[in-house]
């Protein structure tokens, strides 16, 4: 098995390490780098410790060691696991090995191995489709604009924002919901009413017109796969109904025509929701 990750943890260094730095900062970083990867325990190739710019900021003599992710999670801590267990040998430097290595004896406990994080790593890939995709979001509705300027062309926004914003509701739930047992429940709960609000209104909304509003029931009648699409995504927001009236690009699947009665309780229904989730 494979660790997907690698964490930067901050450093310091006190008491007389500066002094014992400047004698010979080259063997000072080698040899705490050694001391470290002895008292983790993790492979010292592994491990990557450099003088941090914060020295120079901040008053004082600071590291960051960086451990890289394992081939081999079978026989060797993880980097997450060795950042963790750094963390807890540092804060607690009388009852552990720390204290009698020449030179981890000098880590202060206040600075208990930091996470940094570096986030244009971190989000490298979501900043990358960001950064494709809105380009081309903003040539579409250009063009859909273009072709049918009386249209709600920016409705194409809508139906990536609400999608997105779905997306990342359902993975923070699948990799966070359990971090807290005692606020799973109320997690869980505050994540799925609103979105199981959503459906039952926007099928009901859909259902009603279909059956009560001539304009609408001739619309569906040509365009019901696409009634149903929208259904489904407005789970994550009715008003995602409104994208079937939009006119975008003075195309005929979005040429709904909704009565003011279901605009209103479109419109209801998402503020409640958002009030709920949010």
């Amino acid at each position: 098995m494979q660790d997907a990750e690698r964490f930067t943890v901050l450093l310091k260094v006190s008491d007389d390490g500066p002094k014992k730095y400047e004698q010979n900062s080259t063997l000072f970083i080698e040899q705490l780098r050694q001391e470290l990867s002895e008292f983790i325990p993790i492979p010292e190739t592994r491990m990557t410790l450099e003088y941090s710019s914060k020295s120079s900021s901040s008053g004082g003599l600071y590291f960051e060691l960086t451990f890289s992710a394992s081939n081999n999670l079978t026989n060797e801590m993880n980097a997450n696991g060795a950042a963790t267990n750094l963390a807890i040998l540092i804060s607690n430097p009388q009852t552990t090995n720390l204290q009698y290595g020449d030179y981890t004896k000098y880590l202060d406990p206040t600075v208990p191995a930091i996470i940094q994080y570096n986030l244009c790593h971190e989000f490298k890939p979501a900043i990358i489709t960001i950064s494709c995709a809105v380009p081309v979001l903003i040539i579409v509705v250009l063009l859909a604009r273009r072709r049918h300027p009386e249209g709600r062309n920016l409705a194409i926004f809508t139906i990536i924002l609400n999608t997105s914003d779905f997306i990342l509701d359902s993975l923070f739930i699948v990799d966070h919901s359990h971090d807290i047992p005692d606020l799973t429940i109320p997690i869980m709960v505050f994540y799925a009413v609103p979105f199981a609000m959503n459906f039952l209104i926007a099928v009901w909304v859909v259902l009603e017109e279909a059956s009560k509003n001539s304009k609408f029931m001739d619309w569906f009648h040509d365009n019901s796969k696409v009634a149903a699409v929208f259904t489904i995504l407005a789970v994550t927001d009715v008003e995602m109904l409104r994208v079937l009236d939009s006119e975008i690009g003075g195309l005929k699947i979005f040429s709904a025509t909704f009565s003011d009665k279901a605009i209103k309780r479109m419109f209801i229904a998402s503020t409640l929701s958002f009030a709920f989730r949010d």
